[in-house]
């Protein structure tokens, strides 16, 4: 046994690794909430550039139009 705290060699051991296997479990519970926190970021980010991607596809197929009808105009006035 031993003197210090009255627990036998493999009691100290024993709670040694539960204390061990504790605080492993809080660091990846603390981990788990900042990947969480990234990842929520990253997917407001991927949402905005969707936004941004969309609005200039749809500009672009309006300046597309716009040229068509523009080359339209130039080739009825060419007749």
């Amino acid at each position: 046994m031993n003197k210090d705290d009255g627990k036998t060699h493999w009691e100290s051991c024993y709670l040694d690794h539960i204390e061990c296997a504790y605080e492993k479990i809080i660091q990846l519970e603390e981990d788990n909430k900042y990947l969480k926190k990234v990842l929520q970021e990253r997917h407001a980010e991927r949402l905005k550039n969707w936004d941004i991607i969309t609005k200039l596809q749809k500009e672009n197929d309006q300046l597309k139009a716009d040229v068509q009808h523009l080359m339209q105009f130039l080739n009825e006035g060419t007749r």
